[in-house]
């Protein structure tokens, strides 16, 4: 009887699972099939087992055999979050001693570590003159996890008008000869091709107030949704250049990134810090570990909004060179922050006409907004009966409860600040 069978992957299979299933490795069925990648695999692919307990194509089902393990694995990244591939890795398991050396893929992935929940893990890479660095720590959590492991950050000098008081410090901005701002990382000018010249019109209390004529609303509603969504910052101020103020959703990239949904994007695995599920909003806590807001789970720094300003444009940046349209449209911008795939209901005819209008003004930001909130019938119908909860519902969606439960909240605390302030 022959040793190879073949077995057809199922919705929600994964080589570590089908591996488990038939007593072998995820290295010795990458072998046998050429997969270069572990993790991108399509259901329906049919691959060869390399034993007896394999499935055939007319196998029935068969019980798994014990729960996953829990894992980890690194994926490494330069600083212009590059994969970095071949690279002489160390992995450490604290708790039992035990040393994995290996090379990374060319996606940058090392190998699957297992072991017991909360376990210390180290990466350590090679130093050029022998030897091993250590560059990482984490743990080990109750399923499978990808941690990315980023070389020394990338700077830029900026800083927000009004955020939270957040700021950042890094290198200069400029402009291109066609306007177009530019940001120099590691000495390469990385051009902003999708942003148009600030023009500077910013928005008056009568601009805000002739909006709400037009929308047959109060005033103190749009004043709420701005300062909620952008905290009344709207542009980034770069060295005297400004850009508009963003935040990069890299579950939307994923889901524009897979239309068909009948396999997974082609970047999930490779870039997992830009593209997979939603990020969490998260604090530090008093051991300096990031936590979930509304859990108190621990999340890794890669999995979470982060902070605001240039720490999203670097996120875009990675995922524009992947895709352009996706990673545009994966985007909310401005006073408003209108998501980019919005682009046609705000009235233009691609996004990048969208993404270059929303760095010209906040003027622009309101017309957007306006074609936005008329073409959304819950926003109206929530703007024009003062509904708070109807108006986080048409700007964020059914779920926006679990996305921000503070949103309708805050919309009416803003809504009264700005009502007494008109009274005076």
């Amino acid at each position: 009887m022959n040793d190879l069978a073949l077995y057809k992957i199922k919705s929600g299979d994964s080589l570590d699972s089908i591996a488990r299933q038939h007593g072998t490795s995820v290295e010795e069925i990458s072998k046998l099939n050429n997969i270069k990648n572990p993790n991108i695999i399509r259901t329906g692919q049919q691959l060869k087992m390399p034993n007896k307990k394999a499935w055939s194509l007319a196998s029935q089902e068969t019980k798994p055999q014990s729960p996953p393990p829990t894992s980890v694995q690194f994926v490494l990244l330069d600083r212009l979050l590059n994969a970095i591939g071949d690279l002489n890795y160390q992995i450490i398991h604290k708790e039992t001693g035990r040393k994995i050396n290996g090379k990374t893929t060319e996606y940058g992935l090392t190998e699957v570590i297992t072991g017991n929940i909360n376990d210390t893990i180290e990466l350590c890479v090679a130093r050029a003159g022998g030897g091993f660095k250590k560059i990482y720590e984490t743990y080990i959590a109750a399923s499978r996890k990808i941690v990315t492991a980023q070389s020394p950050s990338i700077r830029f000098k900026a800083k927000t008008d009004r955020h939270d008081g957040a700021s950042e410090a890094g290198e200069k901005i400029g402009r291109d000869k066609n306007g177009h701002p530019l940001i120099v990382i590691d000495k390469q000018d990385v051009e902003l091709d999708f942003l148009d010249r600030y023009t500077g019109a910013k928005l008056s209390d009568q601009d805000i107030q002739d909006a709400a004529k037009e929308l047959r609303c109060e005033p103190g509603l749009i004043f709420a949704i701005a300062t909620q969504e952008s905290s009344q910052s709207s542009f980034i101020d770069l060295d005297g250049n400004k850009i508009p103020a963003i935040l990069y959703e890299r579950h939307w990239f994923r889901k524009l990134t897979n239309p068909s949904k009948k396999q997974p994007s082609p970047y999930e695995a490779t870039h997992p810090n830009i593209c997979g599920p939603a990020y969490k909003r998260a604090k530090k806590n008093k051991k300096g570990e990031y936590v979930e807001k509304k859990t108190g789970n621990i999340v890794q720094e890669d999995d979470i909004y982060g902070s605001p300003g240039i720490h999203q444009y670097k996120r875009l940046l990675i995922a524009y060179k992947l895709n352009q349209e996706a990673a545009l449209q994966s985007c909310s911008w401005g006073k408003f922050q209108i998501m980019g795939f919005n682009y046609k209901v705000a009235g233009f005819a691609s996004v990048k006409e969208f993404t270059k209008a929303m760095s010209l003004s906040d003027a622009e930001h309101m017309k957007a907004f306006l074609k936005f909130a008329k073409s959304n019938p819950t926003l109206l119908e929530g703007l024009q009966n003062k509904d708070y909860e109807k108006i986080a519902e048409g700007h964020n969606g059914g779920s926006w409860r679990h996305i921000n439960p503070d949103y309708a909240t805050n919309i009416e605390k803003y809504y009264n600040d700005y009502t007494r302030t008109s009274k005076k």
